[in-house]
């Protein structure tokens, strides 16, 4: 995937420095991410400017997203450099479960889509409740 990055961000004239790279990095392995984790991460071997800089240019090249993931604001990898999949999380803890695209949604969200006359082009789908650990406190 790295490899894709670094061709998108040379296709549009851009540089391909180490906070893109360690940016990028982190959130291939951390789907969704707070923002405050991702620079915690860090440890301050990145300054926090350059990794919002990082994090606005890649929203502008559709390289990552702004999902909502228990009422809270994270960010992720697109469809482009990650697989389609959805969460689930605890309102309580943030627990935070990535899951599989499920056909059988995908083709009900497409059928509702079509009934309101919209081409989707994008959908996010969000479950949140409370996981078993803070539901039997």
């Amino acid at each position: 995937m790295q490899i894709q990055l670094r061709q998108k961000l040379r296709d549009h004239g851009y540089s391909v420095t180490p906070p893109r790279l360690a940016v990028f990095d982190y959130l291939q392995k951390h789907d969704p991410a707070l923002v405050s984790e991702l620079i915690g991460a860090q440890d301050g071997k990145i300054n926090q400017a350059s990794i919002y800089r990082s994090l606005a240019l890649f929203k502008q090249l559709g390289i990552v997203q702004d999902v909502v993931v228990g009422g809270r604001r994270m960010i992720e990898l697109s469809e482009h450099y990650d697989t389609h999949h959805h969460h689930i999380s605890c309102v309580k803890c943030g627990l935070t479960v990535t899951i599989g695209s499920d056909p059988i949604i995908e083709q009900r969200l497409n059928a509702l889509a079509k009934a309101h006359s919209i081409i989707p082009d994008n959908h996010q789908v969000e479950v949140s409740g409370l996981c078993a650990d803070c539901s039997a406190e």
